[in-house]
């Protein structure tokens, strides 16, 4: 007699439940390959050397943005206005031959004169230094994340793992690194800055953010939510810190350059006088910004279009402040880090300039977002995060428009998902991954 066959299989038409989904997910990142810290430590480690080969190369390399810091440095000792841009080639060509294109100096001179110290070093010199600074910034800004997030508190490693993920083959990251830029160390500034506030040191805090502030000036949109959160104390030491910084600066290096600084800008913002950043690249290719995105919808000069588009950074300003005053309530909650994702966003969306490399302020955002969707189990954000977040972080410097404005269109997108799922929490508040029992 024959066995009858065993009914088969049918796994295509089960239904699929959501729990399902979140079951399976928890068996993977309670694995003991998300658990066991020396496979952690192997990952950290393995991470970190692919990170440093991708960008050990560029060591030697003439990048284009640190001889600018380097010469206002050299300029400042020389007492040389390096804000007039006849005299700051002058000593280009002195020091650096004149077949060197060096970029006018436009930051504050509070940049410069930290740059001192290194100006005694050879240019070549100077290079290496300052890329094995930025390595460092690089990882110390993931050291402050880690403690920003609390990913102490994880139950599962795959958070941290992937915080260092985030280093590999990030074009943002590995260009601000190969161009010599200051973003690493500005974005480090104001993570330790906020990282001594959940400490509860206010002073310290401050004078971070303050030098954060007076190296490149987005930093300040912190200062507006603390206003709207009336948090005096804090402005108060902002205020005496800054002031502080300043004295100091003039006892050291003198008033004259302060004063040369203002003059500069005051021309800039008159009209009286064009800086190629305040004409060509507003509507560069390489540009991602809203307004360099309006600009490239229509063929005409770039002078034309910036005047008739002058009034797009003071809206999304205002529009940003209002914002703020509305949803301050929320933007102090979770230790600052969803208002801190929104502001560092923001930055990048606000100013008429913001390059590939100004994107590495994203590693807080997706970072804080990956952490919150392993711990509150909420993975049905997976696929549009993973989709954005490759925009961001692996979109190539190169394309037509519009596609060479992928990156702003991923980051606008991300935004708007960081405020659906900021505001829209789960239901159950105890969804801790990994729970103890399992």
């Amino acid at each position: 007699m024959r066995k009858p066959r065993p009914a088969p299989v049918r796994w295509l038409s089960r239904k699929i439940q959501a729990g399902d989904v979140v079951h399976a997910f928890d068996r993977i990142l309670c694995s003991p390959f998300f658990r066991n810290k020396a496979i952690l430590w192997s990952v950290i480690a393995g991470l970190s050397v692919i990170f440093v080969l991708q960008t050990i190369q560029y060591v030697w390399v003439w990048n284009t943005d640190s001889p600018s810091y380097y010469l206002a440095a050299r300029g400042i000792v020389r007492h040389i206005n390096i804000y007039d841009d006849q005299q700051f080639q002058r000593l280009a060509d002195d020091v650096l031959g004149k077949a060197r294109i060096v970029y006018p100096y436009i930051y504050w001179p509070f940049l410069a004169q930290l740059f001192t110290p290194f100006s005694v070093l050879p240019i070549r010199d100077f290079f290496v230094v300052f890329h094995i600074l930025n390595i460092l910034f690089a990882f110390l800004g993931l050291c402050l994340v880690y403690e920003l997030l609390s990913l102490k508190e994880s139950k599962t490693n795959f958070p941290i793992m992937f915080l260092f993920f985030l280093l590999v083959a990030n074009v943002p990251l590995i260009s601000a690194i190969e161009y010599g830029q200051i973003n690493l160390f500005v974005l480090d500034l104001i993570l330790l800055s906020l990282v001594l506030l959940k400490k509860n040191r206010v002073f310290l805090s401050s004078l971070f953010l303050c030098g954060a502030v007076l190296i490149k000036i987005y930093p300040v949109l912190f200062l507006f939510v603390f206003l709207f959160q009336k948090k005096y104390k804090y402005l108060k030491w902002t205020a005496l810190n800054g002031l502080g910084i300043f004295l100091l600066s003039i006892a050291l290096f003198g008033k004259t350059v302060w004063l040369e600084f203002v003059k500069s800008g005051l021309k800039i913002f008159s009209g009286t006088t064009q800086s190629p950043f305040t004409l060509h690249y507003i509507a560069h290719i390489n540009n991602n910004t809203l307004k360099s995105f309006f600009l490239q919808l229509v063929p005409s000069p770039s002078a034309a279009l910036e005047f008739a588009l002058s009034w797009l950074t003071p809206v999304l300003l205002v529009g940003f402040l209002l914002y703020l005053f509305l949803a301050k309530t929320s933007l102090a909650r979770d230790d600052f880090n969803f208002g801190t994702s929104i502001i560092l966003m923001a930055c990048l969306f606000i100013s008429p300039i913001t390059w590939s490399h100004h994107f590495v302020i994203m590693l807080f955002p997706l970072a804080y977002v990956m952490s919150r969707i392993v711990r509150e189990k909420r993975y049905g954000y997976l696929l549009p995060f993973g989709l954005l977040a490759a925009f961001i972080l692996y979109n190539p410097l190169y394309g037509g428009f519009p596609f060479n404005q992928l990156r702003l269109f991923a980051s606008l997108g991300f935004l708007l998902m960081l405020l659906h799922f900021g505001y829209k929490l789960p239901k159950d508040t105890d969804r801790s991954v990994c729970p103890e029992n399992q």
